[in-house]
């Protein structure tokens, strides 16, 4: 029940100061194109086109990185680059 409360939710971007133009350059890139020389496929290709998040044919989800606070999102890439998490 709380699960489908919270899904339900309607997705806010939060409303932060602008960030420095390079850093958004790169993660652009890397939503767009991945990293081939480091195996990273785009953030696109799982997330959705505009970071809606969604789920594959095999019924796999992928949740929206478009609302996401950006120190969450920097968290979970650090811990995923570490080998702390791996459900990449």
């Amino acid at each position: 029940m709380r699960k489908a409360r919270i899904a339900g939710q309607e997705r806010v971007a939060p409303r932060l100061p602008p960030a420095d133009p390079k850093l958004l350059e790169v993660g652009e890139l890397l939503f767009l194109r991945g990293d081939p020389p480091r195996g990273l496929a785009p953030c696109r290709s799982c997330h959705g086109s505009v970071g809606q998040g969604g789920q594959d044919a095999r019924g796999n989800a992928f949740p929206a990185l478009a609302a996401q606070h950006p120190a969450y999102l920097k968290k979970q890439l650090a811990a995923l680059a570490a080998g702390d998490r791996t459900n990449d």
